[in-house]
């Protein structure tokens, strides 16, 4: 029996260029039509999402959002985690004087020490706003944020991984893509933010089928009673899942999810 599909965004549902597949638009329609309830799971932030779903589908999903530190039910905000402005300052300090780029969420709003090219390239990939805080440590130190965000290439993303998990241990470090290095508060991932949903909309994890393509989506697998890896995805989140679909510009998510659907009739 399946209750519901939970479905990563980038990497997954939508393909390299940043297109829907067709084929993934109808299994949502089918998925929809047979009852089963869908969720949506991403390192993204909430107005993103929603900003997709409203822009793309008939309606829209609930949504885990910031990796599992912000979860949606629909209708109300029934999780929101931060890290504390004390250990964030500190990671801002250490990474501006190291000359990385890095940028804070606050209130589902992206908030970037400057103007620059890859503050721009990540609000266009996201479709949302960034807003410039000149006094970005002083800011941060008033408001804490949801999660922090280190973009860099991928040799530095590992190092840096390592860096601040043994630094931060109140922390979890993990990349969401090759390039991206998230920061969240301890223990928070899609998985936690996959249980809050499933308790509050009385669905039994097990009768979940997740969707997914990089270790952020790791501990949704491990949560949920089928897992489905696109074939593109990295190597841990292939291991990890009981499935592995075509990858996401052959619209792998829609493959499978059509399968299972017409299984469930």
């Amino acid at each position: 029996m399946i209750e519901a599909f939970v479905i990563d965004i980038d990497g997954t549902f939508i393909d390299t260029k940043g297109n829907i597949p067709p084929e993934n638009l109808s299994a949502l329609e089918a998925i929809e039509e047979s009852g089963i309830e869908i969720f949506f799971a991403s390192g993204r932030m909430l107005s993103s999402v929603m900003k997709l779903q409203s822009l793309r589908f008939r309606r829209t999903y609930p949504i885990i959002a910031y990796n599992g530190a912000v979860v949606w039910n629909g209708r109300d905000i029934i999780f929101n985690e931060n890290i504390p402005s004390r250990i964030a300052v500190d990671i801002i300090r250490y990474s501006l004087s190291k000359g990385l780029y890095i940028h804070a969420y606050v209130n589902d709003e992206l908030i970037v020490p400057s103007d620059c090219k890859k503050a721009r390239e990540y609000a266009k990939h996201s479709s949302v706003e960034y807003r410039v805080e000149k006094k970005f440590i002083e800011f941060i130190s008033e408001n804490a944020p949801t999660k922090l965000l280190i973009i860099d290439k991928p040799g530095q993303i590992e190092k840096l991984s390592v860096h601040f998990s043994f630094r931060y241990p109140e922390l979890n470090v993990f990349r969401s893509f090759a390039t991206y290095l998230d920061l969240l508060p301890a223990g928070i991932h899609k998985g936690v933010g996959l249980r809050y949903l499933c308790e509050n909309l009385h669905i039994d994890p097990a009768h979940v089928v997740a969707f997914g393509d990089n270790d952020n989506d790791i501990p949704l697998f491990e949560e949920v009673g089928l897992s489905v890896a696109v074939a593109n995805a990295t190597t841990m989140a292939k291991k990890t899942a009981d499935v592995i679909a075509p990858t996401n510009d052959e619209a792998g998510f829609g493959k499978v999810a059509m399968k299972l659907v017409k299984l469930m009739k």
